[in-house]
């Protein structure tokens, strides 16, 4: 996991976000990647398999959906959104 704090801007969290995604995927080649947004924090997950990925999403989406944030989202894999708020 990588923990990165985001610009002050809120405008630019979710291309920073990506980016950040982006740039997992470039070192970590062979490896799946999940982003976790919330407000200005994004914490970067990097598995060796697609099932561990899996059961972190899991893991993920319950919190999403328990977290009063109003700005936070899921990201994975090809930067398809998994969950946004």
């Amino acid at each position: 996991m990588i923990y990165q704090h985001l610009p002050r801007n809120r405008h630019m969290h979710t291309e920073a976000t990506r980016k950040k995604l982006k740039q997992a995927q470039s070192v970590c080649c062979g490896s799946v990647t999940l982003v976790y947004r919330e407000d200005d924090l994004v914490f970067v997950f990097v598995a060796k398999s697609k099932e561990i990925l899996r059961h972190l999403q899991q893991f993920l989406l319950a919190y999403h959906n328990r977290s009063k944030n109003k700005y936070k989202e899921i990201v994975q894999l090809h930067n398809a959104p998994v969950a946004n708020v």
